[in-house]
């Protein structure tokens, strides 16, 4: 009475891998009731292996961690480390790995093992993959998050001989902070004064070796400036550290053109706070850098991605887990197509917003694989409302194609920062939406134009409908002339 009891399936919680049965078998489908151990030496797949980045037997650093050999019923596969979750590879079926900094763990051995659930809803279980981190700073416990009315803290084990220096430096590369310390321990304080009006920081320690953080500014609402104009939104650690250079282009254009801009990253990005955003009159432009896609199994609904802390497996601990923000869902409109899984109800509905009729969003550039394949999230953010219709000034931008990292995708992911960066830095210089994109055509450096424009290199809108030409990114809306303004 307790197999397949519980009150979803396996694979949308972390006892993904572990196991009810004493004999060891990995629980499938729904969950069955009762506590759930991993069984380590459990295995029986020998065909799906992990692949890492870098000598297994001296890993330092961030690595990436993909799969190989799975076959092609392969529906989704995760990624366990000493019997605990690590993450799933998401993309798996396009190479896309996932990322680990092992200086946040003990240096020495580790097991990576990989479990994956095909459309039957089979679990197979990888071989371990047995590995040593090998780093001068490990064990590192850092917050993703820095503000400026509390000290930011920095923890963990130092490997090597004499001194290590840590500082911060801002989104311009100046330095703001530095210390010199000494010994086995890492037990740095930063005043939050340091940080003052900055979003974005990087902070580094360095000695025989060296780490390295992404931290950005906590978003709080009562910070949030009353007349703000843009919103960054970056949900997706992994895009970020890859789309760094675009994503602070974006930053210095809105401070070149005297535009107030807010950030809000990782766990940040919130139903609750993407809707207090969203709804204020004053923000204009929006510039959302993370993963998407154009379909849950086959039913067609772009959606991106956001945070939500707490869900039905983990009433106590409250950790936060991925969940989707949808063009449109049955929240708002009963009688749209199902959507699997249940994510009618557990996703985010931007149609709720009521941004589809509204004059309000001016530009939005959803930086993400596919966002721009169909119209329905460019109708979500008001592209096609009554009031575009009138004044012809909102336009939505987003990508055809897929754009992603990993074996044959790294070139095009390089080369589309690349293209990206080149259009904020031109909107930064006062540039229109339309002479910012036909800027990259031009004067993109080598394999810029073909990768944000198609085969033939060059801007096509305007000579068709926009899912019917070679383009790359695709323009929905009339607002091309737009330009970044602070009236």
């Amino acid at each position: 009475m307790f197999i397949n009891a519980g009150l979803g399936y396996i694979d949308e919680t972390p006892l993904i891998g572990m196991t009810t049965d004493i004999n060891g078998t990995p629980d499938s489908n729904f969950v069955d009731l009762g506590f759930h151990h991993p069984n380590w030496n459990y295995s029986n797949e020998p065909n799906i292996i992990p692949t890492i980045s870098g000598d297994p037997n001296n890993l330092t650093g961030t690595i990436s961690i993909g799969v190989s050999g799975y076959g092609i019923t392969t529906e989704r596969v995760f990624v366990l480390m000493d019997g605990e979750y690590i993450g799933e590879l998401e993309y798996f079926d396009s190479n896309m790995p996932i990322l680990l900094e092992t200086d946040n763990y003990r240096n020495g051995g580790h097991s990576i093992k990989l479990v994956a659930i095909d459309i039957n809803g089979l679990v197979t279980v990888s071989d371990a993959l047995e590995t040593d981190f090998n780093n001068t700073f490990f064990n590192i416990i850092a917050l993703d998050y820095f503000h400026p009315t509390a000290d930011y803290k920095i923890l963990g084990f130092h490997n090597g001989a004499g001194s290590f220096e840590a500082k911060v430096t801002n989104m311009a590369g100046q330095v703001i902070w530095s210390n010199t310390y000494n010994g086995l321990h890492v037990n740095i304080v930063i005043p939050g004064s340091t940080f003052g009006n900055e979003q974005f920081c990087e902070l580094s320690i360095t000695g025989s070796g060296a780490t390295k953080r992404d931290i950005t500014k906590e978003f709080r609402p009562e910070d949030c400036p009353a007349g703000v104009k843009m919103v960054i939104v970056l949900p997706n650690e992994d895009i970020f550290k890859r789309r760094k250079a675009a994503v602070f282009a974006c930053a210095t254009a809105c401070d070149s053109r005297d535009v107030s801009w807010v950030s809000i990253c990782c766990h940040d990005v919130t139903e609750e706070n993407l809707t207090f955003l969203y709804n204020k009159s004053s923000v204009r432009y929006i510039y959302w850098c993370g993963h998407a896609n154009d379909n849950v199994k086959g039913v067609y609904r772009t959606h991106t991605e956001c945070w939500r802390k707490g869900a039905w497996w983990d009433i106590f601990s409250k950790k936060w887990h991925k969940i989707k923000v949808f063009s449109y869902t049955r929240q708002a409109v009963p009688d749209a197509e199902p959507l699997p899984d249940g994510w009618d109800d557990l996703g985010f509905d931007l149609w709720k917003l009521g941004m589809k009729n509204s004059g309000d969003k001016k530009i939005v550039f959803i930086d993400s694989c596919l966002s721009a394949a169909f119209r329905d999230m460019a109708f979500a953010y008001g592209m096609f409302s009554d009031w575009n219709a009138g004044t012809h000034d909102q336009v939505y931008i987003g990508w055809k194609i897929e754009y992603r990292v990993g074996p044959g995708w790294t070139e095009l992911f390089l080369v589309t920062t690349k293209g990206v960066r080149m259009f904020w830095e031109r909107m930064g210089q006062g540039d229109s939406v339309y002479d910012a994109l036909y800027y990259t055509s031009v004067y993109g450096e080598a394999g810029v134009p073909e990768a944000l424009w198609g085969l033939n290199a060059m801007l096509d809108i305007g000579q068709g409908k926009p899912d019917e030409i070679d383009d790359n990114i695709i323009v929905w809306g009339e607002g091309l002339t737009n330009r970044l303004t602070n009236p």
